[in-house]
């Protein structure tokens, strides 16, 4: 939506669906109120939209989990620990990380939170997904975030991923 606002994109959209007449004052008022909160959100983040992004922070956070002589952990049947499947753990890890990293792009997530907590998030989710698990005294948050993010900022961003995602799939399912 590059050079476009949300109004814009909603009359493209939903006029080519015959969903909404461009003529009806209902239109014009829901139009006006778009307009609105729009502004309201540029002012509320000072028209700043650059925005850091966790992909940096997300090898770095891997390497840690995988790497790490201080680390240990169990991993799945999928992955036994021996050289080159550690390399194959490494490279799903990174790369469900990444995607996870790009879905967060399509939420708040990014004007919400550090583009590190998003990172942890991320490398935490992907390693719950390859059945990585932390032998008993070892913490998550230890492991990948050395204890500078707060467990619950870390499960309230898991946890608004997760909502992402189910939305995301009700859509799928109404649409099939």
């Amino acid at each position: 939506m590059e050079g476009r606002t949300c109004s814009s994109y909603v009359t493209e959209n939903l006029a080519a669906n015959n969903e909404l007449d461009l003529k009806t004052e209902e239109f014009s008022k829901k139009r006006d109120h778009i307009l609105l909160l729009e502004r309201v959100i540029l002012h509320t983040i000072g028209f700043e939209l650059s925005i850091d992004h966790p992909y940096k922070f997300l090898l770095e956070k891997i390497n840690k989990l995988i790497f790490s002589p201080a680390l240990q952990f169990e991993v799945s049947k999928r992955f036994p620990k021996n050289n080159t499947t550690q390399k194959t753990l490494q490279n799903e890890l990174i790369q469900i990380a990444m995607n996870f990293a790009n879905d967060s792009m399509h939420t708040s997530l990014c004007l919400q939170f550090p583009p590190e907590m998003i990172a942890t998030s991320c490398v935490y989710m992907s390693a719950q997904y390859c059945g990585i698990t932390g032998i008993k005294g070892h913490y998550w948050l230890d492991i990948l975030d050395g204890g500078t993010c707060k467990m619950d900022i870390l499960t309230l961003i898991c946890k608004f991923s997760c909502v992402v995602y189910f939305i995301l799939l009700k859509l799928i399912v109404n649409i099939c």
